[in-house]
């Protein structure tokens, strides 16, 4: 069975993705050097399976960024809050859970909403 471009994403992600958050209280502390932002992280093992996941994110509609090693794995980065959101629709649509993405980004609004009323 030839694995569609969704799938083969959501597989990935499943499999061993994670997401990165902004923390708003370092970015209230330290403005101009914590740069961090939204990013999902997906892993392959080799370089057929890095390039065959390249081409699905952007069948998907995404924009990969610039792929890392990392302890002999490849690190394949999608950055961007809205990325985390369409990934989340994504996972949605095909019958998967996506509570820990829509989870973590709630709970970055709350501290981001926090950190803002803090600062009057």
């Amino acid at each position: 069975m030839v694995e569609t471009p969704e799938r083969l994403l959501v597989s990935s992600f499943e499999r061993n993705g994670c997401l990165r958050v902004p923390n708003p209280e370092r970015r209230k502390n330290e403005p101009r050097s914590y740069k961090m932002g939204y990013e999902i992280r997906l892993v392959a093992t080799s370089k057929r399976e890095l390039r065959d996941l390249r081409r699905a994110i952007r069948a998907c509609g995404f924009k990969p960024g610039s792929p890392f090693t990392k302890v002999n794995r490849w690190i394949q980065p999608i950055y961007g809050r809205q990325a985390m959101e369409s990934l989340a629709e994504l996972l949605e649509k095909l019958g998967h859970d996506a509570d820990v993405i829509r989870d973590r980004l709630e709970e970055c609004s709350r501290e981001a909403s926090r950190s803002v009323a803090d600062k009057r």
